[in-house]
């Protein structure tokens, strides 16, 4: 898989862009690479292209659709969702904690309510938070027969940012 883009357009006016792309694995470390054999790892970017409105439940479940079926459809991959500190939120209900944070928690949210309104139990979000800097936010996705490949990512992850 190279780059898969799904547009995504809300009620309230905006305009959203999921894109969906293969992780580049030489900048893993040997040992997962090893390991991970045919598991694929799929980068998500959730992009705004239009709107400044809130997003509406109604938008973020379409959102999780998009994720949740790809996920349903591609048996041996783990989503990667990297919480970036690009874009100000301004319209977020709590300003005391930073955009990535918001970001993981919504992003965590959303993922909760899909899995809860589909009935699903052998998805898993593992969210990773890092203290580096003002904080590093990684949401880890996959089916829950993949838990050995997450802890290892997460315990590689954890441990390069700590170097």
């Amino acid at each position: 898989m190279t780059k898969i883009t799904f547009p995504i357009r809300g009620k309230e006016g905006n305009k959203y862009l999921i894109s969906l792309e293969s992780f580049e694995k030489s900048v893993l470390p040997d040992e997962i690479i090893k390991v991970l054999n045919d598991i694929d790892i799929i980068d998500i970017t959730l992009e705004r292209i239009s709107g400044e409105s809130i997003c509406s439940w109604n938008t973020l479940s379409e959102i999780s659709n998009v994720i949740g079926g790809f996920l349903n459809d591609n048996e041996n991959t783990i989503l990667y969702f990297y919480c970036d500190d690009t874009h100000e939120i301004e319209n977020r209900r709590n300003k005391n904690i930073n955009c990535q944070k918001y970001r993981s928690l919504l992003f965590s949210r959303m993922f909760d309510r899909y899995v809860s309104s589909k009935h699903i139990d052998y998805l898993v979000n593992n969210p990773i938070e890092l203290n580096v800097n003002n904080g590093i936010y990684i949401n880890l996705i996959s089916k829950n027969n993949k838990s050995k490949f997450i802890s290892l990512i997460k315990k590689n992850i954890t441990m390069l940012s700590n170097k």
